[in-house]
């Protein structure tokens, strides 16, 4: 739509008076239709904006929403971090912490949730997103726990994710629009896979042993490989008797259900650091920095044929450490990048840091 100016509408106007009065500005006429054509050009600016939200590829905000609900899709919101906590008393025992218990961790704060094992809990971040997603770190309690020694994050199980974001919904609903999933394609296993609890992830591998079948490679919600508990339950629900058509998939599809592959690769650091920065703190930081930029990688599995694990990111990640201001990264021993397999996500393997002050000039 071309939006016409206030000066062209002015002309326009203009245009349409007889020649024989005063159109000079400043005249009568010139004075009457100014205003007029103020609000003219104001009206089709804002016709040009209400037709851009009226179509996905420009729309957005609650606009994007409703246009998505057309298709029966919802912005996904935003999931809060489920850590690992460890407890222990003075003397180093497990420590009972009583259910909801809130511990700080640089502002951030997380309550106690399920029993792991003795001493070790489910720690709920308050704050949804990913400014719960902590690898390690010291935890202070909100309010007086008796006998506490000492209290660790020390570990990610459910990675925090942010509310999605116009982009991400618009490419799914261009995707749903492009390939709408029905009867058993592969839009339709994605969709309704993904939608199971417990499932962070899927990939849909078609005929991978002839006709009529089909695999599910799945990843948990920690966007790690699904334990055997998961597995089961999606082909449960998938396919629980091949080919008979009473799960998900449609009469005559024989649907495998697998975990993907975990592939562990060592990361070999040589870090320059600045004067005054604390080896062993920056040793931690660096490894929670690595951890983040794998989680970021497996994030990306399921709309990736295959995974790259580059040595410029763990270098990026590295180099966004403070107190860090030059390092030099290997992956396996090797300065190439590793290509993964199709099922293949990455975890971090053994790390080795070494660290050297900058010298002096």
């Amino acid at each position: 739509m071309q939006v016409p100016k206030y000066e062209e509408l002015v002309a326009r106007v203009l245009a349409r008076v007889s020649g024989g009065i005063d159109k000079r500005e400043g005249s009568l006429i010139w004075t009457a239709v100014g205003p007029v054509c103020a609000e003219l050009a104001q009206g089709y600016a804002e016709l040009d904006a209400a037709l851009s939200l009226a179509f996905p590829d420009t729309s957005s905000g609650e606009y994007l929403d409703r246009l998505a609900r057309q298709m029966g899709l919802s912005r996904e919101a935003a999931r809060a971090a489920v850590c690992r906590g460890s407890f222990t008393d003075a003397a180093g025992e497990a420590l009972a912490v009583p259910a909801g218990m809130r511990f700080g961790a640089e502002g951030i704060f997380y309550r106690r949730g399920d029993l792991i094992q003795d001493g070790v809990y489910e720690l709920i971040c308050e704050t949804p997103g990913t400014v719960g997603n902590r690898t390690g770190g010291t935890l202070l309690p909100v309010d007086y726990l008796e006998g506490l020694g000492t209290a660790q994050i020390t570990g990610l199980m459910v990675p925090g994710t942010e509310a999605e974001s116009d982009e991400e919904l618009r490419t799914r609903l261009l995707e749903q629009a492009a390939a709408p999933a029905f009867g058993g394609n592969i839009a339709d296993y994605r969709e309704k896979t993904a939608a199971l609890d417990g499932v962070g992830a899927v990939k849909v591998e078609t005929v991978p042993e002839g006709g009529g079948t089909v695999g599910l490679c799945i990843l948990g919600e920690d966007l790690l490989p699904a334990d055997s508990e998961l597995v089961a339950a999606v082909q449960q629900a998938a396919d629980p008797e091949a080919g008979a058509g009473k799960g998900f998939a449609p009469i005559g599809h024989k649907v495998t259900v697998r975990a993907a592959s975990a592939r562990e690769v060592g990361v070999t650091a040589a870090l320059t650091l600045s004067e005054g920065a604390q080896p062993e703190q920056v040793k931690q930081q660096a490894k929670e920095a690595l951890e983040g930029c794998f989680l970021s990688l497996r994030g990306e599995w399921a709309r990736q044929q295959k995974l790259v694990v580059r040595v410029s990111q763990a270098m990026l990640a590295l180099l966004s450490v403070d107190g860090v201001l030059d390092a030099a990264v290997t992956l396996d021993g090797e300065t190439v990048n590793l290509e993964l397999e199709a099922d293949e996500v990455p975890v971090l393997g053994e790390i080795v840091t070494t660290t050297a002050e900058r010298e002096a000039r």
